[in-house]
């Protein structure tokens, strides 16, 4: 090979090199800017997201669209905590299961009018009971009776 050949090649090789380099200098200076939208470096947030890749699920369009942001989510943080602490307090029971909504199907807190769900709901329930009343009566049934014998 003559000098001339080796400069060309040498040349290329350098500019190669360079955008290359250049390549690895955006992507660093991506990793260290940070999202608008979750207020943290790209690089922390795919930390995180490793991290938590054992605990991701998959959702559909419409549930993700049902999230609140990721700065919405990091705000609520300080709450949330605080609400972790206090349950942990009370003890590792379901402290909740008395409580008069647990006994409520969550498809009627999730329909589109909860109030008016739950409100016809009860009502049918009622005429339900009202209409079968006498014959408990008359076979001497009470509601306790029945509750007992249906559990």
């Amino acid at each position: 090979m003559d000098l001339a050949a080796l400069k060309e090649r040498r040349e290329a090789l350098l500019h190669n090199m360079n955008r290359h380099l250049e390549l690895i200098r955006e992507f660093h200076d991506v990793c260290l800017s940070e999202d608008k939208s979750t207020g943290m470096t790209v690089r922390d947030l795919i930390e995180r997201i490793v991290a938590l890749r054992e605990e991701l699920v998959t959702l559909s369009p419409a549930e993700e669209e049902l999230l609140p942001s990721f700065q919405e989510w990091g705000a609520a943080r300080p709450v949330i905590m605080e609400l972790e602490a206090m349950l942990d307090g009370t003890g590792a029971g379901t402290c909740f299961c008395g409580h008069p909504f647990s006994l409520v199907q969550e498809t009627i807190f999730l329909s589109d009018s909860p109030y008016r769900t739950l409100e016809e709901g009860l009502r049918e329930a009622l005429k339900t009971w009202m209409k079968w009343k006498p014959c408990w009566a008359v076979a001497g049934w009470t509601p306790f009776i029945c509750r007992s014998r249906s559990g």
